[in-house]
């Protein structure tokens, strides 16, 4: 995709889901970000309950004040390697069909990122199926990639588990 269109698309995605800030979480040595108006909670994940016969990433459901959510493991889901944390976080997400909670190792901030400020994916990112990626921001010397959502948890994995 050239820069052109992809500046044009990232406008109209920006438009529609965005305020210009973004929750900065981190899976593995990787930092992501998701708008924040995507995301209506955040809370220290204490395990789901599992279900058989489900995906390698679907956690399982957790029990969040009498709603029943679906808990995806990002890093499972992303293919970065498993670690044990003593700590994980759980963002619920907003504007699902399903509710849902996405677990990622810790929560950094919030960004305030201009949409002038992302890039296109980098065609060397490997660990990562780039159909998940909006686009990357540079934040000092580090790079965080921001998820696509619609992308990462498309409606046929979704119905899957829920």
């Amino acid at each position: 995709m050239n820069d052109e269109v992809y500046k044009n698309d990232m406008q109209a995605d920006f438009h529609n889901d965005s305020d210009g800030r973004y929750l900065v979480f981190q899976v593995g040595k990787h930092k992501f970000a998701i708008s924040l108006l995507s995301s209506r909670e955040v809370l220290e994940y204490e395990g789901a309950q599992g279900l058989s016969h489900s995906k390698d990433y679907f956690d399982g459901i957790m029990n969040l004040r009498g709603e029943i959510i679906g808990v995806v493991d990002l890093r499972t889901k992303l293919g970065i390697p498993r670690e044990e944390l003593t700590k994980k976080v759980a963002i619920v997400l907003n504007n699902l069909d399903t509710p849902l909670a996405v677990v990622v190792d810790s929560l950094n901030c919030v960004d305030i990122v201009d949409e002038k400020n992302f890039h296109p994916p980098h065609h060397q990112d490997n660990f990562l199926d780039r159909r998940y990626i909006k686009g990357i921001y540079r934040k000092g010397d580090e790079f965080i990639s921001l998820i696509d959502l619609q992308g990462l948890l498309d409606d046929a994995d979704i119905s899957k588990v829920a």
